[in-house]
């Protein structure tokens, strides 16, 4: 018997689109038993992560050569499906590094990020949950590279986390398809200002370096009081705050006062008619876990 533990991930951080990564203390499990031959769930979404852990599991078997075996698979999974917290991307990096393990470890991280990158679309949740922490993630023809930024511990993590689904395909699709050099520089020394304020804990400008009005604005249409959340979130002391990936959650980082800001949070969504809950998170450090019960 062997477990896979990896960490839900907040993609983005507001200015870093497709490349900053922060994993959360807020886990997907897969257990894998002999010769069963099927998958049990206590997630929130079975059918759709039970059949993409079996492509990802699969695609790594077919790799190394072997068929797929006969296995009971138990998935238990505190992260919430299409809430922009990585959970595709914690299904496909478990159900690879699962595979890989059970083949003796044939493959090395940059064969199976390549493959995670081929499902998942981009790097910016997959990074995070093999690595943990805060992550730079770079793509250079389908290969996946990364940096992991050495953070400070006095930052936590609100989740507000709204009761409808924004499918990522769905926040993609209203992304614009030009965007001005102006605003790329922008964004460019935004998203740097990010990394650095994190690494420094210098958090005076953190809020400004995380406002996006690329990514975040077009998709602002699809998720009610998605700006009042983040203001008020800002108002009652958060030190930066964003769309939590492609959303609908809202992702704020703060030092203290958290379920002061989570409330104003959850008022701001109740408002625009979004019932919502927040979730109090630490941020993993760890990344992926393989544990063997011998």
């Amino acid at each position: 018997m062997v477990t896979v533990r990896v960490p839900a991930s907040s993609a983005n951080l507001g200015t870093g689109f497709d490349t900053l990564g922060l994993a959360l203390q807020l886990y997907l499990s897969v257990t894998a038993y002999d010769h069963k031959g099927k998958v049990r769930h206590s997630d929130e979404n079975p059918t759709s992560s039970g059949d993409l852990l079996h492509q990802a599991m699969e695609a790594v078997f077919t790799q190394a050569g072997f068929p797929m075996p006969r296995l009971e698979l138990e998935i238990d999974s505190q992260i919430p499906a299409g809430k922009g917290l990585g959970s595709s991307a914690a299904v496909i990096i478990a159900g690879m590094y699962l595979a890989n393990y059970l083949s003796g470890n044939p493959f090395s991280e940059q064969q199976l990020l390549a493959w995670a990158l081929a499902l998942e679309g981009h790097a910016d949740n997959i990074v995070p949950a093999v690595a943990g922490g805060l992550t730079t993630a770079m793509v250079l023809d389908h290969q996946v590279y990364y940096q992991k930024v050495a953070l400070h511990d006095d930052i936590r993590v609100i989740i507000a986390v709204p009761d409808f689904i924004v499918p990522t395909r769905e926040a993609r699709a209203v992304l614009p398809r030009e965007v001005p050099w102006r605003d790329c520089v922008r964004h460019l020394q935004q998203a740097c200002f990010v990394v650095q304020s994190l690494a420094n804990g210098d958090y005076r400008h953190l809020s400004l370096a995380m406002d996006d009005d690329i990514v975040q604005s077009s998709r602002q249409r699809l998720i009610p009081g998605l700006k009042e959340v983040i203001q008020i979130a800002l108002e009652r002391g958060a030190l930066g705050a964003a769309l939590s990936g492609a959303g609908p959650s809202v992702l704020a980082l703060a030092a203290e006062n958290m379920e002061y800001i989570g409330a104003g949070m959850q008022e701001a969504f109740r408002a625009a008619g979004c019932p919502s809950r927040c979730l109090y998170l630490n941020i993993d450090y760890q990344g992926i876990q393989i544990i063997d019960h011998i």
